[in-house]
């Protein structure tokens, strides 16, 4: 059992930096609602906005998608500025902890284990992935989504 824990639990951190990366692009993090007959819902995330626009086209009306990058040029609440800083620094750290567990993976294969080099690893490693959860969560609690 000890020898498929290490594996797993690297296995699982990868899969949870995934996790950070999809939703970091996520594209409903602000839904707003219109009350117009061209663009009725746009959904916007933290660097991007995507809606259906609808066009007369020789009598026939035709919904089209439309994306917009969020540049300079938009007038951007602090909230979504905030969640972009958060999400950033989120998977940037699990980046590092994706690298601290896999060096302590790859030293526990070594016939002289280190022990103490290990448990660093280990540790620095759920430190960053907690510390990363709990910018991902602040970064979901101050951003609500509205339908």
């Amino acid at each position: 059992m000890k020898y498929f824990l290490k594996p797993i639990c690297v296995f699982l951190t990868y899969l949870v930096w995934a996790f950070g990366l999809i939703l970091a692009h996520s594209r409903s993090w602000r839904v707003w609602d219109f009350d117009s007959d061209i663009i009725s819902v746009v959904f916007i995330g933290l660097w991007e906005a995507f809606y259906r626009q609808k066009f007369n086209v020789s009598g026939v009306m035709v919904e089209l998608p439309m994306y917009s990058v969020i540049n300079s040029s938009w007038v951007v609440s602090n909230e979504i500025l905030y969640g972009q800083d958060l999400m950033l620094l989120a998977n940037f750290m699990m980046s590092v902890a994706l690298i601290f567990s896999s060096v302590a993976l790859l030293v526990s294969r070594v016939k002289g284990a280190y022990p103490d080099f290990l448990r660093l690893c280990y540790r620095a490693s759920a430190l960053l992935l907690s510390l990363s959860c709990a910018c991902a969560t602040t970064t979901e609690s101050q951003l609500p989504s509205f339908c």
